[in-house]
């Protein structure tokens, strides 16, 4: 499983590592890949082997951060088949209107 992230003061890196480690406990082999310091095509190349996925993406402005954005656009295109998919928002300090 590839846990594919972006953070930006740790909230969501601390989200993934805590998914990852419940995976690990059932023994599933997890990598961690932060889109910023992962080139793209690494990322897509660890995902031909991967049978799933989560991905986990900060907030900023109500919406998705904007790498995490830019990561499913392309992925998007790319449509990888049998994959399943996890997908977590982090909101820190945000409450509901």
């Amino acid at each position: 499983m590839l846990v594919i992230y972006d953070t930006m003061w740790g909230s969501t890196e601390m989200m993934a590592n805590e998914i990852a480690e419940t995976v690990r406990e059932a023994g599933v082999e997890v990598k961690f890949l932060n889109i910023r310091k992962n080139a793209r095509n690494h990322i897509m190349k660890e995902m031909l082997d991967a049978a799933a996925f989560a991905v986990g993406s900060p907030t900023l402005n109500n919406g998705l951060f904007p790498t995490v954005g830019d990561f499913l656009v392309y992925l998007k295109g790319l449509r990888p088949r049998r994959k399943k998919l996890w997908r977590s928002g982090h909101t820190a300090g945000e409450e509901e209107p």
